[in-house]
C-alpha cells in the first residue's frame, strides 16, 4: 500500500557576520510499500527570505526635477543565500545604482549606492521612494525619502477661439492647468477691459 514518511530536524547554522541561527530540514515523502525494503528520506533545507533594508544617508532636499545621491545597507536577514536585483518602483524616479545584482550570504550586509532623478514632477514634501528589491521571482519594497521643494504654478487659456453669447450673459470657457507639484486655490476673474465686444453679424 502507500505509505507516507516526514521526519524533521534542526542545526545551528553560523552566519556571515558571526552570529547565529536555528535552521529547520524535513522532508514528506509517500511511495508504495508491497514487500519488505528500505526507504531512503532526504532531507531539505526550509529555506526562509527575509531582509533589513535602511537608509542611511541624510534626506536630501532637491527641487522638483533634481537629483540626489543616496546610501542603503541590505541585511539578508534570511538563513540562505540570495541573489537579489535592484530597480525604481516608480515611473517619476529613475534611480541608477553602483550595484544592481549581487549574491548575499545569511547575516552579511551589502552597501549599495543610488543617483536619484525626478523624471515626472513629485508632489512637493517628504516623498517615499521605492526601490524594488526582486529575488527568486518575489520582491519586496524598500524606500529612499528625500525632500522636493515647492514650486507652485498654472497656466490659463481659453478654451474655444469664440465666446459663445447665452442671452445677457457671456459664457468664455476657459482651461485651467496646475502646472505646479502642490495643490493650489485659484480665484479667477477677467477684467472687462480684456474682453472683446461680441456684435451680431
Amino acid at each position: 500500500g502507500n505509505f507516507t514518511f516526514s521526519a524533521g530536524s534542526s542545526q545551528t547554522q553560523t552566519l556571515y557576520n558571526g552570529t547565529t541561527m536555528q535552521v529547520s530540514y524535513g522532508t514528506n515523502y509517500t511511495t508504495y510499500i508491497y514487500q519488505k525494503s528500505y526507504v531512503t528520506v532526504t532531507l531539505q533545507k526550509s529555506k526562509t527570505y527575509a531582509f533589513v533594508i535602511k537608509q542611511t544617508s541624510p534626506v536630501a532636499t532637491i527641487p522638483h526635477n533634481g537629483t540626489f545621491t543616496s546610501s542603503m545597507t541590505i541585511l539578508n536577514a534570511g538563513n540562505s543565500e540570495v541573489n537579489i536585483s535592484l530597480a525604481s518602483g516608480s515611473s517619476t524616479w529613475g534611480i541608477k545604482f553602483n550595484k544592481t545584482m549581487m549574491d548575499i550570504l545569511p547575516g552579511q550586509t551589502m552597501n549599495v549606492s543610488a543617483t536619484v532623478t525626478a523624471t515626472g514632477n513629485p508632489e512637493a514634501g517628504t516623498d517615499q521612494i521605492p526601490v524594488l528589491v526582486n529575488y527568486n521571482s518575489q520582491s519586496t519594497t524598500a524606500y529612499l525619502s528625500a525632500n522636493v521643494t515647492t514650486l507652485p504654478g498654472f497656466s490659463a487659456n481659453q478654451g474655444t477661439s469664440m465666446a459663445v453669447p447665452n442671452g445677457s450673459t457671456v459664457w468664455i470657457p476657459v482651461k485651467l492647468k496646475n502646472t505646479g507639484n502642490q495643490p493650489l486655490a485659484v480665484n479667477f476673474s477677467l477684467p472687462n477691459g480684456t474682453l472683446n465686444l461680441l456684435k451680431e453679424t
